[in-house]
Formats: structure tokens, sequence, C-alpha cells
């Protein structure tokens, strides 16, 4: 027999739920039940939603941006993120990305690759 932490009734083990780090759980399988399924999921403000769907669309497919880094012995790559997101990355890593270039947008992930491809033989380096 336990004691519930919630209700404060003591009910035999099998009405406990186990838990990866105690025994069993504190509050009874009732109890817990009710805690999960009453509460109503929040209304997010209209400010969570503009933060939520820019979030989204930052990582969202669909946009293949080539670019140039010229003070990076002319660095030229592909990126799926929006160009500042790249930016911050390779300045993050201790590269120069003042005066970078954006040279060409795709929908296809095929064809930025062939393009950045088509700038390394040209000699760019990447």
């Amino acid at each position: 027999m336990k004691k519930c932490s919630k209700c404060k009734i003591a009910k035999p083990l099998h009405d406990f739920y186990n838990h990866p780090i105690q025994i069993k759980q504190s509050r009874c399988k009732e109890c817990t039940k009710y805690a999960i399924t009453s509460k109503p999921r929040p209304k997010l403000t209209e400010k969570q939603l503009i933060k939520k769907r820019a979030r989204y669309r930052k990582y969202k497919p669909g946009i293949y941006y080539v670019y140039l880094l010229p003070h990076q012995n002319n660095y030229v790559g592909y990126t799926e993120l929006y160009l500042k997101d790249r930016m911050r990355v390779h300045k993050n890593a201790g590269n120069d990305t003042t005066n970078y270039k954006p040279l060409h947008a795709f929908i296809t992930k095929k064809e930025a690759k062939t393009k950045e491809a088509h700038y390394h033989s040209l000699g760019y380096s990447g």
C-alpha cells in the first residue's frame, strides 16, 4: 500500500505508475490522468505566434542560396538557411563575413549545388 500525494488515499501499488528514477510515482493513476486531461493547453499570444512562425520559416526548406564571402579567399557556398543566419554561423566559426554577397537563389538543392560546383570550377574556394 502507498499513499497518494494528491488525494491522500492509501492505495495498492498497482494503482501507481512506474517512475524511471523512483519505484512508483507519487500520485496515483487517477490523479495523474486527471492532472493531464484537465489542464487545457494555454493559448499563444499574437507575439508568441509570430515568433513561432518565424522560427519555422527560418528552417523551412524551399529556397537555397549560393553566396560569396569575398574576404575569405573568395569562398562560395550554398545554404538553405536565411543568409543572415548562415553568416552568423560563419562568423562564430571565425570567418570574415563582411561584404558577403548573395549570388543566386534556387528552388531545388540540386540547382544550388550545381551552381556552387560551377563557381568552384572557376577557381573560387569552397
